[in-house]
């Protein structure tokens, strides 16, 4: 089953989270001729370290995003580790974006991510797009249980870019989990669930068929 010609909207609470947790599947997605749209919650200055520009995570994302071909994104600027601050102004947001691309699949973090930012941007998501199906992406890092109902098979191609994206965040290369290594294995341990190489995991909140 392919996903094609459908509208499709990512929710990344911060820079690099959909590229960590689902960068494969959002490359597989436009290789497949989707029309896809990024939005990023947080610029996360007071997590940068201080050898780094505070704005670098901008330049980051902007070039990550080239490099796996969206054309369509959008950065705003909430204070990380805040989002709740704000939860009916990231609301109102959610809910322009539903307006404005109807999109018929949305991407969102796990209801068992434990980041309180993360959890903001699902909960939010769950009022802004009823209309929509929802998809979960798993996120090992943050989750003590990762539930899953949808594996996406990548290819080595897929993968591949994948680190390459990664790799342009270079002020979170200190952080063990942008390895290749770790990131590969992650992969692989998902595709032998359904004896492929490599996959990613997700969770269907709600599928509409249409």
């Amino acid at each position: 089953m392919k996903i094609m010609n459908k509208k499709i909207v990512f929710l990344s609470p911060h820079p690099d989270d959909i590229e960590f947790f689902c960068g494969g599947t959002l490359v597989k997605l436009i290789e497949e001729g989707n029309d896809i749209s990024v939005f990023t919650f947080s610029h996360c200055e007071e997590s940068v370290l201080e050898k780094f520009p505070k704005n670098i995570l901008v330049d980051e994302l902007k070039n990550a995003m080239i490099v796996a071909g969206v054309k369509t994104y959008t950065l705003f600027d909430f204070k990380v580790r805040r989002f709740n601050e704000n939860r009916q102004d990231i609301l109102e947001l959610l809910v322009k974006i539903n307006n404005d691309i109807n999109p018929d699949i949305v991407f969102l973090p796990s209801v068992y991510d434990t980041h309180q930012d993360h959890q903001v941007i699902y909960n939010e998501s769950l009022r802004a797009f009823k209309n929509c199906s929802l998809i979960s992406y798993d996120s090992p890092l943050n989750s003590q249980i990762s539930e899953y109902n949808l594996i996406i098979n990548l290819e080595q191609r897929h993968v591949d870019k994948k680190l390459e994206i990664i790799k342009q965040y270079k002020s979170q290369s200190h952080r063990h989990y942008s390895e290749d290594d770790y990131l590969l294995s992650v992969v692989k341990c998902n595709g032998a669930r359904i004896k492929k190489k490599y996959a990613e995991l997700f969770k269907i909140i709600k599928l509409i068929y249409e």
